[in-house]
């Protein structure tokens, strides 16, 4: 069996998360949405516009599995769900995990990479006990990102 999921993980922290919800079976489809935009769903009540991650940031499209997940984030002006291939579960560090960050990760085309949406990584160890390195995203700005497209 093929694993087809990115090489790296990405994180975001658990306190900018208002919930995470398995992905949805309907979804509105208002025109002149972004291409990572796929729809609109009604969560009790709330329009969430749901964000593919994989397309904004310009990754090879994923058939969506029982693992795939939405990350729901609430701001001021904007309730978006972010779709994840999955949810590994939540990890605890120190500032001893941290890592530099190299400098050629912010000259990328801030369109469609990571670089603007990264505030940090840090290296943990994976259930094999090998180490991994994990980007950690802020919500903030990947909201930005989607405004500026929308």
């Amino acid at each position: 069996m093929k694993d087809d999921r990115l090489n790296t993980q990405n994180a975001i922290q658990i306190e900018e998360v208002k919930e995470i919800i398995e992905y949805p079976s309907t979804l509105l489809q208002p025109p002149g949405l972004p291409a990572h935009c796929i729809g609109v769903l009604n969560l009790r009540g709330d329009l969430v516009t749901i964000v593919d991650a994989r397309t904004m940031y310009a990754q090879q499209k994923r058939e969506r599995g029982v693992a795939t997940k939405v990350l729901v984030f609430k701001k001021p002006n904007l309730h978006f769900g972010l779709i994840v291939d999955s949810v590994e579960g939540i990890v605890t560090f120190s500032d001893k995990n941290k890592v530099k960050l190299p400098a050629l990760l912010y000259g990328g085309d801030s369109k469609v990479g990571l670089s603007q949406d990264v505030v940090e990584a840090i290296q943990i160890k994976d259930s094999k006990d090998q180490d991994k390195s994990v980007l950690i995203l802020n919500s903030d700005s990947i909201a930005n990102r989607f405004m500026g497209a929308a």
